[in-house]
């Protein structure tokens, strides 16, 4: 068995998997130990790259979306977020040889990997198909990749409490767009559990208040909560005897949307525009 002395002189960062979430269609919250090589806590992008080999090239880590949660001399414990992987490469001479057909639209690589051929505006274009196709063969990959064989003292990191345990309507957060697949940011209007044993989040994304997006709890970065005077000025209006006007709305929503003036701007029209029963 390595030492840890051992692994930091190899080539790349070892990663082992402490725990991993379904996160949402198609993407999964991964918790991991990192064991650092020469340099690579200084180049995050090394351990994105060996986070991607460790799951088969099967998941892709979400650049911007990995945060530390413990650390010692030569490792870290990280989470973060990844999305199924959808490798495609353009169809050329030049490459045609390193793959035949095998059926209509259909290829065979030489590691016998399968690959679907689409045409593009740009061109023809071979995507691999992914054995991952819906949350159960995501929560298979998950579960096997999480090895209990691998003791560790840095899973007590993961008992730690996360902002995400608390996230509510008005927080301000980062998290990953199961659209984009990439870091966004936006405004929590509602919060709610479902069918599929995750809790979800309704977001007004920051860049286009009319494009709201579910998405899983777990898919949430960071966290920035609302302050006191706004949480105050909440508890006004709910204990307030009279109705609660427009005028009332708005003013509290100014506070909430308060980084964002322009974003306020577009929330307060789409109110006015609204008709109140």
């Amino acid at each position: 068995m390595k030492s840890i002395l051992d692994s930091i002189k190899t080539d790349g960062p070892q990663i082992h998997v402490l725990s991993g979430s379904i996160a949402g269609p198609n993407m999964a919250r991964l918790s991991v130990e990192v064991t650092h090589s020469y340099n690579s806590r200084e180049q995050p992008e090394r351990t994105l790259a060996a986070i991607l080999d460790k799951t088969g090239r099967t998941l892709l880590p979400v650049k911007n979306s990995w945060r530390k949660i413990d650390s010692s001399a030569f490792t870290d414990v990280i989470s973060g977020v990844a999305t199924i992987n959808r490798e495609a490469v353009p169809l050329t001479k030049e490459n045609r040889g390193k793959f035949h057909m095998y059926a209509s639209n259909m290829f065979m690589d030489q590691e016998q990997n399968i690959w679907t051929l689409k045409n593009t505006d740009t061109g023809n274009v071979l995507i691999k198909t992914n054995i991952i196709e819906d949350d159960a063969a995501l929560g298979e990959l998950l579960q096997s990749m999480s090895s209990d064989a691998f003791k560790s003292t840095s899973t007590s990191a993961l008992r730690k409490p996360s902002p995400r345990d608390i996230v509510e309507s008005g927080d301000y957060v980062s998290y990953v767009s199961p659209k984009l697949r990439s870091l966004q940011y936006g405004f929590v209007v509602l919060a709610f559990d479902n069918a599929k044993k995750y809790s979800e989040l309704m977001v007004l994304p920051k860049e286009d208040i009319n494009a709201s997006e579910s998405i899983s709890k777990d898919s949430v970065i960071d966290v920035f909560q609302v302050d006191g005077e706004i949480m105050r000025q909440e508890e006004e209006m709910t204990a307030s005897s009279r109705p609660v006007s427009v005028d009332d709305i708005l003013e509290y929503y100014k506070k909430v949307f308060r980084r964002s003036p322009s974003y306020f701007e577009r929330f307060s029209q789409n109110v006015l525009k609204h008709h109140f029963a």
